[in-house]
């Protein structure tokens, strides 16, 4: 997509958390932020890259898409056109001409904890060698 056209990247956000059920309080839980920031970011048209690479990790798309999705055109493609459920079902959650999408929230939850337990360990390392070179100097 051409960056002629920006995409409103709260609503994106909002449309593809909505679209995996999840509900705001949730969202916010696994960004470690509360309910309101979710809301106020959702109202935003662009987003911090870093809080936008969060978002993308929970919500199991791409950066991209959250940046470049145009919902509205989607929803008119949706509306226009007569659409069988299932199909939709299966191009969200199942098999599509794209791929299989696989998407297990509890699955992306235990991901994001097992890279913040690796932040955290790699902090603890760092402090603990920083502490034990300040004890050799005293």
């Amino acid at each position: 997509m051409s960056n002629e056209t920006k995409q409103h990247q709260g609503r994106n956000i909002k449309f593809f958390r909505e679209s995996k059920r999840m509900k705001q309080g949730a969202f916010a839980q696994m960004l470690n932020v509360t309910q309101s920031a979710v809301a106020k970011m959702e109202q935003k048209d662009e987003i911090d890259e870093d809080v936008l690479a969060r978002c993308a990790i929970i919500l199991g798309v791409s950066m991209e898409t959250l940046k470049d999705f145009d919902v509205e055109k989607a929803l008119q493609s949706i509306s226009g056109n007569t659409f069988n459920i299932e199909k939709l079902d299966n191009f969200m959650f199942g098999e599509n001409e794209i791929g299989t999408f696989h998407f297990n929230p509890i699955e992306k939850i235990v991901e994001l904890y097992d890279k913040m337990i690796l932040t955290k360990d790699e902090q603890i390392r760092i402090l603990t060698e920083a502490l034990n070179k300040c004890s050799k100097k005293g």
